[in-house]
């Protein structure tokens, strides 16, 4: 995949890009692999703010902190005091308690999903947060409360062109919104479906094969999707909306056709010059192209 600091670079300047892209991270956990906007991040054209309640996690993201990120202790939601279930695994922590019938039917879940202590806290509701006034792309894993973040964000949403959220597909939690209830609101609110980032399947009952007990895994437990301001809709996007767009698509989530689509009604608006997308195609590799 080409999204490589000097592409980046190119395209920034195809674009006549000059700023920086407004990046909100709700469950910023430094575990597992690095963000979606790690190499636009590295490249300079990203500010950060990030969120991360759970003490041991946010103490890591301050010893990592670079110039261009503030991260805040806020659990992001509904407004209300909740506990925060703090389990074994750091990535299963969450405002909703485990499934034990979920537990039960998926291999090894049962170890990692152990409760290890209860802490009680305060959340914040998007909107009313102070130290956001906008969003050009919001990246969201927060097992289970992604939903009450939007709901009680709309505001903020109204102008942020992307989201990756993390999904649930099968309950692993009490009472968890699953795909098809994010998949309703997000798009009553004008965003639409782009696409799957990565889908999490695990292992039913106790079938090893050949040693391995991991290997016979088709159940989707959960993964990581995108949505878009509706891109069939141009006439609602500003030039500067759609430059950040044709940035975002490309950084974070690989979608080249998408960032061609931004250049494309650019260029039909005079505002960036003919051959521009031939130029771009020529920052792709071969791979891709042929």
């Amino acid at each position: 995949m080409p999204q490589t600091s000097e592409t980046l670079r190119a395209l920034a300047e195809l674009l006549q890009f000059k700023d920086r892209l407004l990046v909100v991270d709700i469950g910023a956990n430094p575990i597992g692999d690095p963000p979606p906007y790690a190499v636009l991040q590295e490249t300079g054209l990203v500010s950060l703010v990030g969120f991360e309640p759970q003490e041991s996690a946010y103490q890591a993201l301050l010893e990592q902190l670079r110039p261009d990120e503030r991260i805040l202790p806020y659990a992001v939601g509904d407004g209300r005091k909740h506990t925060l279930n703090v389990y074994k695994a750091s990535g299963l922590t969450s405002l909703f308690k485990l499934r034990n019938k979920t537990l039960r039917a998926m291999r090894g879940l049962s170890g990692p999903g152990r409760l290890i202590g209860e802490v009680e806290v305060d959340t914040r509701r998007l909107d009313s947060i102070k130290e956001i006034d906008r969003i050009d792309f919001l990246k969201i894993d927060i097992q289970g409360g992604e939903l009450a973040v939007f709901k009680y964000g709309k505001k903020k949403l109204a102008n942020t062109l992307a989201i990756q959220t993390e999904v649930g597909f099968f309950p692993l939690y009490e009472g968890q919104p699953l795909f098809g209830d994010v998949d309703v609101f997000l798009r009553s609110v004008g965003f639409a479906f782009h696409r799957f980032m990565h889908v999490a399947r695990f292992p039913l009952g106790k079938l090893v094969v050949r040693g391995r007990w991991r290997r016979p895994m088709h159940q989707a437990l959960d993964g990581d999707v995108v949505y878009t301001r509706d891109f069939s809709e141009p006439e609602r996007w500003s030039d500067d909306e759609l430059v950040r767009m044709g940035l975002l698509a490309h950084g974070c989530f690989a979608s080249y056709d998408l960032t061609s689509l931004c250049i494309g009604y650019l260029v039909e608006r005079g505002v960036l010059a003919e051959g521009t997308l031939a130029k771009y195609a020529a920052l792709l590799p071969d791979e891709y192209t042929a």
